[in-house]
């Protein structure tokens, strides 16, 4: 019978560079950050929609919440990367869900 931990180290050696993390993961991490960083109402206000190419879209509630997020938005990938364990996020956008009336 074969350890676990020496499974999980071939498939680390395998595993090619340019192994790619799904939107979902990333999502995921990224709510669990926010969560962290700005709690509960963070969670409430920030939305991501949309991910591909190293780039996250943020959907933020309003441009004050907004404005927060996108002078964060360096440490936000940085901990999403850390916690990933490769660079996946290199850029975060944040858009707005309404318009200013």
């Amino acid at each position: 019978m074969k350890n676990i931990a020496t499974l999980l180290a071939k498939k680390k050696a395998t595993r090619s560079p340019k192994w790619c993390v799904d939107e979902k993961t990333v999502f995921y991490v990224f709510r669990d950050i926010i969560r962290a960083e700005f709690g509960e109402r963070g969670t409430r206000r920030f939305i991501p929609t949309y991910f591909k190419g190293h780039t996250l879209i943020v959907t933020a509630k309003d441009h004050v919440w907004g404005s927060e997020l996108w002078t964060h938005r360096s440490q936000v990938a940085e901990s999403i990367n850390a916690r990933i364990g490769q660079r996946v996020v290199m850029m975060l956008k944040v858009i707005y869900e309404g318009v200013a009336r």
